[in-house]
């Protein structure tokens, strides 16, 4: 869990969510807030150097024999960007609501109490 910009939210290890590995931070090591289906979620990531848009024709279907089973529905497509592939993740199919859902989220005041 994190506070958030005064809200507590959950964080999940992909690494050991999608390919049942460790997660070891660095320096390099980031947070992502993303929103799904049941609100907000951290998601622990080795790495992010940037925020890009990418338009839908840029889009390509992810490659079936570079995914197992488990794992192929939860990416959305590749795509490249600046001489890198970039993997898109959709985060409702890769973490059920029940992996990230908290009924005991919410505010947090400045003495760190939930409200």
């Amino acid at each position: 869990m994190i506070n958030w910009r005064g809200r507590v939210i959950p964080v999940v290890n992909l690494a050991r969510k999608l390919f049942d590995a460790d997660f070891h931070p660095t320096a390099s090591s980031r947070i992502i807030v993303a929103e799904g289906e049941a609100g907000l979620v951290g998601l622990a990531v080795d790495a992010a150097s940037e925020v890009v848009s990418i338009a839908l024709v840029d889009i390509l279907e992810p490659p079936e024999t570079a995914l197992t089973a488990e794992t192929a529905e939860a990416f959305e497509g590749v795509a490249r960007h600046a001489e890198r592939l970039i993997i898109l993740l959709n985060l409702d199919k890769a973490l059920p609501r029940s992996d990230y859902e908290s009924p005991t989220a919410g505010e947090i005041t400045e003495g760190g109490e939930d409200v």
